[in-house]
This record gives C-alpha cells, sequence and structure tokens, in this order.
C-alpha cells in the first residue's frame, strides 16, 4: 500500500469542504490504495511544478476560475464571440470590419447546420454540450492561421481579455513579486491547444 496519494484536479478550490469530503469518500470506496488521500485544485499543481515561490497562474480551458475572479475568456467564450459577430453584422446591428462569410461556413460545418435557427439548440437547448460547443474555437484557430482577419480579431480580443484578467489579480499579489518582476506566472489549459 502506497503511503499517499495526491490528486490535483479541476473544479476543487473549496478546500475545507468538497476537497475534503471527496478525500473522505476516496478513503472510504478505495480503503487499500493508500493510506492518506490529499486533493487541491489544479492551480496549486500548476504553480508547483512551476516554482516554489508560489506565483499566478492563468487556466484557460472550457471555463476559467482564479481564486477571487471569474472570467470567460476561453474555447467558449472565443467560439460564442465569433458566433456572435456574425450574427450581429447580419443583423445590421453591430458590422463586422471583417468579412464574416468564411467563419460562418466553418460554423455551419462545425454544427452541420444551415441556418442560424438551426444553432440554437447547440447554444440554449437540448443540444448543448460545453465541450462540443468550444470545439468551435480549434476551427477558427486554423482560420486565424491561414489569415482570416475575423478570426485573428477574435483571438486577439481574447489575448486582451486574458491580459484583462491578470491585471485584476495583481492587488491581490504581494507588491514584492510585482515591483522585482519575479513574478512566476502560468499559462496552462485547453485554450492553448487551440
Amino acid at each position: 500500500m502506497k503511503k499517499a496519494l495526491g490528486l490535483s484536479l479541476s473544479g476543487c478550490e473549496q478546500e475545507a469542504t468538497t476537497n475534503r469530503e471527496l478525500e473522505n469518500e476516496l478513503k472510504i470506496s478505495y480503503p487499500n490504495v493508500t493510506k492518506s488521500y490529499m486533493v487541491v485544485s489544479d492551480t496549486v499543481d500548476s504553480i508547483k511544478t512551476a516554482s516554489n515561490l508560489g506565483g499566478l497562474v492563468l487556466i484557460a480551458g472550457i471555463i476559467m476560475h482564479f481564486y477571487g475572479t471569474t472570467t470567460y475568456v476561453v474555447v467558449r467564450w472565443i467560439a460564442q464571440r465569433a458566433i456572435k459577430t456574425v450574427f450581429d453584422h447580419e443583423d445590421n446591428f453591430i458590422p463586422s470590419p471583417y468579412p464574416i462569410e468564411r467563419v460562418w461556413q466553418i460554423i455551419c460545418k462545425y454544427f452541420n447546420i444551415e441556418t442560424r435557427l438551426d444553432l440554437l439548440p447547440y447554444c440554449y437547448g437540448e443540444k448543448f454540450d460545453k465541450s462540443f460547443y468550444a470545439g468551435l474555437c480549434k476551427k477558427l484557430a486554423e482560420a486565424a492561421e491561414d489569415g482570416d482577419e475575423l478570426c485573428l480579431k477574435v483571438f486577439t480580443d481574447a489575448g486582451y481579455a486574458l491580459d484583462k484578467s491578470l491585471l485584476a489579480l495583481l492587488p491581490k499579489v504581494e507588491a514584492e513579486f510585482v515591483s522585482s518582476g519575479s513574478l512566476i506566472k502560468v499559462y496552462v489549459g485547453s485554450v492553448w491547444l487551440s
């Protein structure tokens, strides 16, 4: 039997409650695997891999959460931003400064749809699956690599929003880290696969 098993998991930010509950459930369900279980947030694992001094972790996946602030600049945000840009342009609400045709073709092919109404079940209805919805991001990234201006704009906006997320956390960082330039920043998550 092993002495300990550490699990660094997404969504395990509640140390005093859900993490301890999961540890206790593991002890009950799997008493012969290890003497001790420890469950922590994947944020802890990411920063400890990079530095024993601490730092700042930005995990950008399908959703993104920080201690003390939440943002949606993630693969789902990118997909939603592209779709909204097309819809706003088609509705003559906010004209896109870039051609929308390629992005609309990508959306139609990815979701296997023909009209905007066909997309609604994927956004709000019975076909909604955040992982599948977010998968559009990879197709948009491929178009951005090919130079599609609208896709490049969406990813540029996402980059700025990620920067804003980091800036929102700076007041919670010890001033010495910021002023010395020694603040370790770790970027992880599925958005980087796009």
